[in-house]
């Protein structure tokens, strides 16, 4: 080969890989530079520079972004700040919904009681369209995978007792691989001594059903600072990997608690944790029966019998201030024994499914969220001259992210 025409080659496959490595999700370009080209579809910050600003003269930017496999954007300064008297809208509100609509119902030719009465629901973090269910205490220690319109896939079973189980979440564990949570904490008579909590490594679903498979676990005894409570929702904080549990209640601001971290298996029955009671001043829909938290670690859904509610954690706040917020009521299906509610793995739908109830099929509905605008806004009056330096981050409801530094210059 000539000489020039190895050159040419060599400089072609150079190109090509940095055009690969620039496809990562985060553009950290300069202020004023166009930044890299990404794959089409990845979450990227469009706006490059911003106007100047006057001193003591109001100020409105709007900064824009596109892509991402989510929605409903959260904006935050990531590094630096902005000039003395302007702020960042963050957008840390929750979002707006569709209605729901019946995808299918869950199947109920298992016989056994299995089923029959679905508590809680989850979306798979590495199958799409799969979900993972789990009977109230009647069908035994199993959980269920099964596909949004409800066809049965496959059932594991887990070496343990199954008292009162009444939800499922989802979220990271040891290794960083992600892990179900299944909580046996249902109390109606509010007269248990304590309670737990099991941990399972996710499973890959089988392409076709098997007999049930046995699900290695961990589990987690604990008990209330403040004694027995009747509970019937579990979320996990994807940015700490913490379980958290919600009251439920009949009239009045339910409880919530956390569990100490990392979670120990030396929390035997004989050796309970005690629980972190977690302030929950915020609005409260009654008699709650299932939840779930984004898999951005931003929003929370929480919902009851025949009513919602979606939190979203305050700018700078931490998932525990959730539980301190108005929150936004979202319209959900009702007339069921509607006990199970969840995300789907991006945050853009919601799952809801119900007990079956006496009914003659237990539907599962959906409904989608309304598409962000797009953008945030820099705005106030500047009260200083200057330049400031700082990185803009946008990240989407399924986790990905992308930042850009920018410089604004006040005269």
């Amino acid at each position: 080969m000539l000489p020039r025409m190895k050159n040419l080659l060599t400089m072609l496959a150079f190109a090509m890989l940095l055009a690969a490595c620039a496809g990562d999700g985060d553009d950290d370009s300069g202020g004023g530079g166009g930044g890299p080209t990404l794959p089409a579809g990845t979450l990227q910050i469009t706006t490059t520079s911003l106007a100047n600003g006057m001193n003591g003269v109001a100020y409105g930017e709007n900064v824009y972004a596109t892509g991402g496999t989510g929605v409903g954007y959260t904006w935050s300064i990531s590094g630096g700040s902005l000039n003395a008297g302007l702020t960042l809208d963050f957008r840390d509100v929750p979002l707006s919904w569709g209605a729901f609509t019946a995808t299918g119902a869950i199947d109920q030719s298992l016989g056994g009681g299995k089923l029959s009465e679905v508590s809680g629901i989850v979306a798979s973090a590495s199958q799409p369209g799969v979900f993972c269910v789990h009977d109230d205490s009647g069908a035994g220690p199993s959980f269920y995978a099964i596909d949004a319109a409800g066809n049965y896939l496959q059932e594991y079973t887990i070496t343990a007792g199954a008292q009162d189980w009444e939800d499922i979440a989802i979220g990271p564990g040891p290794g960083g691989v992600d892990y179900l949570y299944l909580a046996d904490v249902g109390d109606n008579s509010v007269s248990r001594t304590n309670y737990r909590i099991y941990r399972v490594t996710e499973p890959t679903v089988p392409g076709t059903p098997q007999a049930p498979i046995n699900a290695a676990h961990d589990e987690f005894w604990f008990t209330y600072p403040g004694g027995s409570q009747n509970c019937e929702t579990m979320l996990v904080d994807w940015t700490t990997g913490t379980p958290y549990l919600v009251e439920k209640v009949g009239t009045g601001a339910p409880q919530v608690h956390k569990f100490p971290m990392p979670l120990n298996t030396a929390w035997t029955s004989g050796s309970p944790v005690t629980l972190i009671q977690v302030t929950a001043a915020g609005t409260f829909d009654a008699t709650l029966t299932g939840g779930d938290s984004s898999r951005d670690g931003r929003r929370v859904i929480l919902r009851g019998y025949s009513s919602a509610r979606e939190y979203a954690v305050p700018a700078g706040g931490t998932f525990d201030n959730l539980f301190n917020q108005a929150g936004s009521a979202v319209t959900v299906p009702g007339g069921q024994q509607y006990e199970a509610i969840c995300y789907s793995d991006d945050g853009t739908k919601l799952y809801t499914a119900t007990e079956i109830a006496g009914q003659a099929s237990a539907p599962i509905q959906v409904a989608d969220a309304v598409a962000d605008n797009g953008y945030t806004t820099i705005s106030g009056t500047p009260s200083t001259a200057g330049g400031a330096a700082f990185t803009l981050k946008v990240m989407d409801s399924a986790g990905n992210s992308a930042t850009r530094q920018f410089t604004l210059t006040v005269n």
